[in-house]
């Protein structure tokens, strides 16, 4: 139900103040007047971050595995690093959006 995430959204906003405050209570604000106006769907905090997480983090903490799956040397490693770069806002913005 939306009143009870908007509370859960809420509820990480308040309880993880000392961390959210600098990085990302703006942005979270944000997500929750989207939510409100109908924008988007709403996410759990914890999904969104998890979500955004994974996709930046992984091919770095995975690199060697990725190099030698795909067959990559460092540039085309760094090629396709490039190319996420403009694919993980899309991808993000289409689990999300109404």
């Amino acid at each position: 139900s939306l009143p009870g995430q908007c509370m859960e959204m809420e509820h990480f906003l308040h309880s993880r103040s000392d961390f959210v405050e600098p990085y990302l209570r703006e942005d979270l604000n944000q997500i929750a007047e989207e939510v409100a106006k109908g924008t988007i769907r709403m996410i759990a905090a914890r999904d969104l971050i998890i979500n955004i997480q994974s996709l930046t983090i992984f091919p770095f903490l995975g690199r060697p595995m990725m190099m030698k799956l795909f067959g990559l040397d460092k540039a085309g490693f760094n090629a396709m690093l490039q190319q996420r770069k403009k694919e993980i806002p899309e991808i993000i913005w289409n689990s999300i959006k109404i």
